[in-house]
């Protein structure tokens, strides 16, 4: 009698843990349950569609205006049909920490080379706009050419037309430079556009 209680305790001993085990398993399948969600998004869940206004095209439309284009400066040579235009012109204002000192202007350009110098009194490129500037001026046309320069006591006059950002405009009137290897004078003038570096 005592054997077969035992065996009838550990029977249901079992099946007890069989079956908590089977509905602790159901509970956490139903629980898992739901409906499932759509792999394509619906329209009230896609991310709104960013769309511009007239405004802002019309800002980007006035952006690209501001590069205007312009001439560019030239040199008219005796004996030399067309006229030679610089390209990649660089402005560069160095100023002092000295108070009173004046401010150094330098342009330059590579083809051909140029390279123009001025003292200011400005501190900022953007104060230049609106200012004509005395300035000293050298071309060399070929790598192994004279030199040809502004007359003594006749600097070039440069005026700052505009100044925008990185880019800043000038404008040249006619001005006579000098060789003095082979005493030839040419004309150099135009407006043109500097990058400033």
């Amino acid at each position: 009698m005592n054997l077969c209680m035992e065996r009838t305790l550990k029977l249901f001993s079992l099946c007890s843990r069989r079956a908590l085990a089977c509905w602790l398993i159901v509970v956490i399948v139903l629980s898992g349950c739901g409906e499932d969600e759509p792999i394509v998004p619906s329209a009230e869940q896609r991310p709104a569609r960013k769309v511009e206004s007239p405004r802002v095209k019309k800002k980007k439309t006035t952006a690209k205006k501001k590069m205007r284009k312009v001439a560019g400066l030239s040199v008219t040579r005796p004996g030399v049909e067309d006229p030679v235009k610089f390209r990649s012109t660089a402005v560069r204002l160095d100023t002092l920490s000295v108070e009173g000192a004046p401010s150094v202007l330098t342009i330059t350009s590579s083809s051909p080379k140029l390279f123009l110098r001025a003292k200011v009194m400005q501190k900022e490129m953007a104060a230049l706009k609106g200012a004509t500037i005395q300035a000293k001026l050298f071309v060399e046309f070929d790598r192994n050419g004279p030199p040809w320069q502004s007359l003594d006591g006749t600097p070039a006059a440069l005026e700052v037309t505009d100044v925008d950002g990185k880019l800043v405009t000038f404008k040249m009137p006619p001005t006579t430079i000098h060789n003095s290897v082979a005493d030839q004078k040419a004309t150099i003038q135009g407006e043109f556009q500097a990058t400033v570096k």
